[in-house]
């Protein structure tokens, strides 16, 4: 599950990265340029954690047949509903710094049906619930890729912090 949650947290950082790596090559030098990809992919790290912690904390809290029995399924499908969730909201930033508090509710409770939904299809075709499956399954060779570089970055902070290489 982990590599479930770690799949689109680590794309969206790595796409960060990318977008900004233009400029950060004309304004810093290549320790400092290593040193604030490492604090992306370190956030990262923490993010999939706490995703991931999210919904563990589910599975143990709802009653069994809700969500543990089609743990991986289900917890993947409601990762990419929300990241889903997410970009739109990230690319709609200024409008939703105008948003009422009714307007807000309105759109959460769509988030939360589209989750509903998703959950319902889940549940209902085991097809689908193969498929996403599957897609975990394959997630997780990308899963170590990004735990291995989730792994250096944390050694980079360290040298950068602890052994006082700036």
């Amino acid at each position: 599950m982990f590599a479930a949650c770690a799949f689109p947290v680590h794309v969206w950082a790595i796409l960060s990265i990318l977008w900004e790596l233009p400029a950060w090559i004309l304004i810093l030098t290549p320790w400092n340029m290593a040193g604030v990809i490492a604090y992306t992919l370190a956030f990262a790290l923490l993010e999939s954690l706490t995703l991931l912690s999210g919904l563990l904390v589910l599975a143990i809290v709802l009653p069994r047949r809700w969500f543990r029995d089609k743990f991986v399924a289900l917890s993947t499908v409601a990762v990419f509903v929300t990241t889903g969730w997410a970009i739109l909201a990230h690319y709609n930033d200024a409008a939703l710094q105008t948003w009422s508090i009714k307007t807000f509710l309105l759109w959460a409770g769509v988030y939360l049906v589209s989750l509903g939904f998703s959950y319902t299809l889940v549940q209902r075709f085991t097809k689908l619930e193969k498929l996403v499956v599957s897609l975990a399954d394959r997630l997780l060779i990308l899963g170590y890729l990004y735990l291995s570089l989730d792994i250096l970055s944390i050694a980079v902070i360290a040298l950068r912090n602890v052994g006082g290489i700036t």
